[in-house]
């Protein structure tokens, strides 16, 4: 069995936080390549995507069944091609894996700040994290399929040399840390694959060559997902 110290020490050197400010830079695959690339619409397209939006607004059971993928969607068809900020919280509440995610980067954040002199720092992984919701959440699956992560913040440490003289020990302190958990994602469609795809909520016909065609032919544009949790820790040796 590992002594506590040697299972820390373990931690410390997986951890992937380092300092400084600059955040690790999430990647995106080319999706369905440039806005509007094919220069114009087909009637055809045209009428799909009006047939489309008039099903996922007057689908209940997609309304309840699959919100986050019917937003998305919904977000997509505008058109507008702005970010799209979510509330983590509530897909943590869907999503046991996403929240075991961040408590796993709360707890390599507050395990390398154990490791810092006293004094004020800012820190950040050094690397984003991936993961998906294939098994997951189909609702999410649906909404965003793959996602990034990473973690940042800075601590404020203080060391009580009254503590540390009471225990003898060679330094106890005292941390005050601001921590954030950011989510990336870009909404797109590979429009090379062209075999598979299903029927969301048995009405919406989904594959990435279909959804693709919408944002080659100016009907609809791609995006990014991005949302933050803010915590303070407050801990001590």
């Amino acid at each position: 069995m590992l002594h506590f110290k040697s299972v820390f020490l373990l931690e410390m050197m997986m951890s992937n936080y380092i300092l400084g400010r600059e955040e690790p830079k999430p990647t995106a695959d080319i999706g369905s390549g440039s806005w509007c690339r094919v220069g114009h619409f087909s009637n055809k397209l045209y009428y799909y995507k009006y047939y489309i939006e008039k099903v996922i607004d007057g689908n209940l059971f997609l309304k309840y069944k699959y919100p986050f993928a019917q937003s998305n969607l919904r977000h997509y068809l505008k058109n507008t091609g702005e970010d799209l900020h979510v509330n983590l919280s509530d897909m943590m509440k869907k999503s046991a894996q996403l929240k075991n995610n961040y408590i796993k980067e709360l707890k390599a954040a507050k395990l390398f700040c154990q490791t810092l002199p006293p004094g004020e720092h800012f820190f950040t992984s050094s690397h984003v994290s991936r993961n998906d919701f294939i098994t997951d959440n189909s609702d999410l699956f649906y909404a965003i399929g793959g996602y990034q992560y990473w973690g940042k913040g800075k601590v404020n440490i203080q060391e009580n040399t009254y503590s540390s003289v009471l225990t003898n020990s060679d330094r106890l302190c005292d941390y005050f840390m601001q921590f954030q958990f950011v989510f990336f994602d870009r909404y797109n469609w590979n429009v090379g694959n062209k075999k598979f795809g299903v029927r969301l909520g048995n009405a919406v016909p989904v594959s990435d060559h279909f959804m693709g065609r919408f944002h080659q032919e100016c009907l609809a544009r791609e995006y990014n997902i991005s949302g933050v949790i803010e915590t303070e820790e407050n801990w001590h040796d």
